[in-house]
């Protein structure tokens, strides 16, 4: 349907006569989309990641992991972490990422123990996991195997775990 608008958007400007009425035509037509984009990916998004950060910081105690479902999600924790809480620097895990196909992580398990011996909790974010964890190997692992304490929904979801 999108696709169509756009089409039919398109050939309506297409029989403006005047180049400076098309150009004024395109100008609203970009500012109508960047709008949109600019409020969910800097006040909406933000403030999610935001307060999920600050959820995690103020709660964090030694012997805590925050573990990300995929490694590139880390980045926008370290953003909020260096805006709002210099000074801080929690521990971080990398989950494997895993493609659209795969239905186990290999290492999952071994990496698992490894952190369980060393750390009490775990904070997993998990954004994006139609793309870094489709099949949901993860979460379930850790459901399966450790203590599952909480969970807040949205996009970041953040999960914790007691791993001991």
């Amino acid at each position: 349907m999108y696709p169509f608008y756009l089409l039919l958007i398109a050939g309506g400007i297409s029989f403006l006569k005047w180049k400076w009425v098309k150009g004024l035509a395109i100008g609203i037509l970009l500012l109508s989309f960047a709008y949109p984009l600019y409020l969910h990916y800097t006040v909406l998004r933000g403030t999610i990641w935001r307060e999920a950060t600050q959820v995690v910081v103020m709660n964090y105690r030694d012997g805590d992991v925050v573990g990300f479902n995929a490694g590139y999600i880390s980045r926008i924790f370290q953003y909020y972490i260096d805006l709002n809480f210099q000074g801080r620097v929690p521990e971080t895990y990398r989950f494997p990422y895993l493609q659209a196909g795969d239905k186990e992580v290999p290492k999952l398990k071994a990496e698992m123990d490894r952190l369980a011996a060393t750390h009490r909790r775990l904070w997993l974010f998990q954004a994006n996991a139609w793309d870094s964890d489709p099949y949901g190997v993860v979460v379930r692992y850790l459901v399966q195997n450790y203590t599952f304490v909480a969970q807040s929904h949205g996009d970041p979801e953040l999960y914790i775990f007691k791993l001991k």
